[in-house]
């Protein structure tokens, strides 16, 4: 599958806050044309090198929803690490082998795709023995329709991420256009940059222009 580079190499970890447009919709409807018993995405957090459960539709109530996987440990492992789908026909072992079901639920049929270099897309069945190779080219579309949904969601992440820095930026220029006292600006700018880096504390510290020593300004605390 093609994919822009740029998504392989900054697609944040999924335990980063991303907006979760279409996903779950996409992963529902992904069910319902599949037919599936569950249908499940997993994310990979390059942080930890795991494969992380996103999402999922499923008729079990016997799905472990803090799933984590390795990177080549169970058949969903093996597709992340190998980049290949698996089709396993007459599906004969525990499904707890899988490491998403909590117990076993006699699945007849499974199948996996990879998502791009970032997941994997499984689904499995009840009803059916086996999925075909029609079956496997629409998990495949799908799989590129998520990559593209992911795609949208960090260019909108990174979209925020530049507004709010522009943002910042106007918000300190404003500030050093109002007269003011010199101490009342630079509490106003500790107190703006404490906000926009979600910290408790900040405080600046000057060098004088003459010296070898800095001098530390009042911080700002919550």
């Amino acid at each position: 599958m093609d994919y822009h580079p740029f998504f392989r190499m900054a697609f944040p970890s999924p335990t980063e806050t991303l907006p979760d447009y279409g996903l779950k919709e996409l992963i529902q409807l992904i069910s319902n044309v599949t037919e599936a018993f569950t249908t499940a995405l997993f994310l990979l957090d390059s942080h930890q090198n795991k494969l992380k459960l996103k999402g999922y539709h499923s008729l079990s109530l016997h799905i472990d929803p803090d799933t984590n996987l390795q990177i080549g440990d169970s058949l969903i492992g093996w597709v992340a690490k190998n980049h290949q789908p698996v089709n396993i026909a007459q599906f004969d072992r525990d499904t707890r082998n899988l490491k998403l079901y909590l117990r076993d639920e006699k699945i007849k049929s499974f199948l996996a795709v990879p998502v791009g270099e970032v997941g994997v897309l499984s689904i499995d069945s009840k009803r059916n023995y086996h999925f075909t190779d029609k079956d496997q080219k629409i998990l495949q579309a799908f799989a590129l329709l998520v990559l593209q949904v992911l795609q949208a969601q960090l260019i909108g992440h990174k979209e925020r991420q530049q507004n709010n820095i522009l943002e910042f930026f106007n918000h300190i220029n404003d500030l050093s256009k109002e007269k003011q006292d010199l101490n009342d600006y630079y509490q106003k700018v500790l107190n703006r940059c404490r906000l926009f880096s979600s910290t408790d504390t900040a405080f600046l510290a000057l060098v004088p222009k003459k010296g070898d020593r800095y001098k530390s300004w009042p911080r700002m605390e919550l």
